[in-house]
């Protein structure tokens, strides 16, 4: 890439310039990246499968690339990170650990290169509170560790913004980027066929872009490089929205999750940092405040790069896309799926947004008044995290399939039923997490597996008549379906017994 000027002697950089690199002892980085790593290893060994995941695992099956993509145009999602479990899939199997493996890479990745974008920031201290807060953040390790697509979309979007800065503030004029464009050209298709919510993050990068072109913070050369590169990665994807997204589209199908208020927005922006605070049992309280105390050092992290820039002249473009990723980016997307709500929104949609915003709560720690006071609040929401991680790990997931299929191989003897009902969209499978764990678990004695209608009607109600009991393995299903309102007609002994959010076993007999 071109120097802006020659390099002269009096180009120089102090801990005073915003361009300096946050310096740091060379093993604390790796430090940081193994550690995120081990959380990652021991929540991939643990935790359950949830019903999205079988979801993936569903496409990962679908035998042949033109079967694949056809059968994709009736889900909601791009196709990359499918591509990449089917490729796993064939090389290792279908293993727990194996199927989480790319996830888990994934998010390591993000959390390297969340090290490498730390140099920018003001201070030691900045730069490595801010990366173990993206290492620690419980979201994260959730999106690590399943077979989604959210930690493919948060480490692509982060890939954006370390190679856009690489090209319009490079840390020194010494040092010259010569692949950033192709990097941020690849991390662009990387990221739009993720998930479509990339598409939001392209555009607030574009629109902050043009803001800091108008106000002269971007040199037009390096204005057009970046425009260039994300153009060179939306021509890469486009096949896929030329041809499966409008398919999609047409579908109809509804998006995870679309509800819209201030206070979901707001409970988002503390997910991002600490999900699941209720594992903290009585320490939640302390877990809410830190979650909160978290988005508020974010807030002030902002607030003194912008200062910092404009004191100096320089940094401004970090300034000012890191509060518009952590901030702007789910504002944005919240108020487009207030107006659209196909395009949906929950936490996990927010992916992209959770290292902008830990890195901003870590520089919060710039020299300035209270930092004492700041450093403090920093290290109660730290442990927090790290205690909220330990509890995640510890936790089966948020649907315990292997616990629910674990006892009733354990319970089921030869001649009874097992009804697997999930409420999900009907084209796919349903009673895959029973059908994927009591294979691995092995042993299972032989059952009758009844099947039901879309409708939730047993298909063959006849056929309990010669079931002594039958097992339910149920997600999110309303308590008077057909299905067991014909198995309470039938069976007088109803015995309930729950695994997680949402997720039920329901054993029905005669005695």
């Amino acid at each position: 890439m071109r120097r802006l000027r020659p390099r002269s002697p009096t180009d120089t950089l102090t801990t005073a310039d915003p361009k300096a690199p946050a310096s740091v002892a060379p093993w604390v980085g790796p430090a940081v990246v193994l550690g995120a790593l081990i959380l990652r290893v021991a929540a991939g060994l643990h935790g359950s499968f949830f019903l999205d995941d079988f979801h993936s695992l569903h496409h990962a099956r679908v035998q042949g690339l033109g079967g694949f993509l056809v059968e994709l145009t009736r889900d909601n999602h791009p196709p990359l990170s499918f591509l990449l479990l089917r490729a796993v899939r064939a090389c290792f199997g279908e293993g727990e650990f194996a199927l989480r493996l790319p996830n888990i890479a994934l998010g390591t990745w993000a959390v390297a290169i969340a090290w490498r974008l730390g140099r920018r920031l003001p201070g030691r201290a900045s730069r490595v509170v801010g990366v173990s807060f993206f290492a620690l953040s419980s979201l994260h390790l959730d999106l690590s560790t399943n077979l989604r697509m959210y930690a493919l979309l948060a480490l692509a979007v982060l890939g954006i913004l370390d190679a856009a800065l690489d090209l319009l503030e490079p840390l020194s004029w010494e040092e010259e980027h010569p692949w950033a464009g192709l990097r941020l050209a690849l991390w662009t298709a990387a990221a739009l066929l993720a998930q479509y919510h990339a598409l939001h993050a392209v555009g607030i990068l574009v629109l902050m872009l043009a803001f800091l072109h108008r106000i002269g913070g971007i040199e037009p050369g390096r204005l057009r490089a970046v425009l260039g590169a994300l153009a060179v990665g939306a021509l890469i994807a486009l096949p896929w929205y030329a041809w499966g997204f409008p398919r999609q589209l047409a579908n109809e199908l509804a998006p995870g999750g679309s509800r819209i208020s201030a206070a979901i927005l707001a409970e988002s922006l503390v997910h991002l940092i600490l999900l699941r605070i209720d594992l903290l049992g009585p320490l939640r309280p302390i877990g809410l405040v830190a979650g909160i105390a978290s988005v508020g050092l974010a807030g002030a992290g902002a607030f003194l790069l912008v200062l910092r820039a404009r004191a100096h002249r320089s940094g401004l473009v970090l300034a000012w896309t890191l509060p518009a990723f952590g901030f702007a980016l789910p504002l944005w997307a919240a108020a487009v799926a207030a107006v659209l709500p196909r395009a949906g929104f929950e936490w996990r949609y927010l992916a992209a947004s959770i290292a902008p915003l830990a890195l901003l709560a870590g520089a919060s720690l710039a020299p300035g008044p209270w930092l004492g006071a700041r450093r403090c609040v920093a290290g109660i929401c730290l442990a927090a995290a790290l205690g909220l991680d330990v509890a995640t790990i510890a936790d089966p997931g948020r649907e315990d399939y292997r616990g629910a299929s674990a006892y009733v191989a354990e319970h089921l003897s030869p001649g009874d039923g097992v009804l697997a009902m999930e409420w999900q969209p009907p084209f796919f499978p349903h009673g895959g997490g029973w059908a994927y764990y009591a294979a691995l678990l092995g042993g299972t004695p032989d059952y009758r597996a009844l099947e039901h209608t879309g409708d939730f009607e047993l298909v063959e109600p006849e056929a309990l008549r010669d079931i002594p009991r039958v097992f339910c393995i149920l997600r999110s299903i309303p308590n008077g379906v057909p299905a067991l309102r014909t198995l309470r007609a039938r069976y007088p002994v109803e015995e309930k017994l729950r695994f997680g959010e949402g997720l039920w076993v329901l054993v029905f007999s005669g005695t």
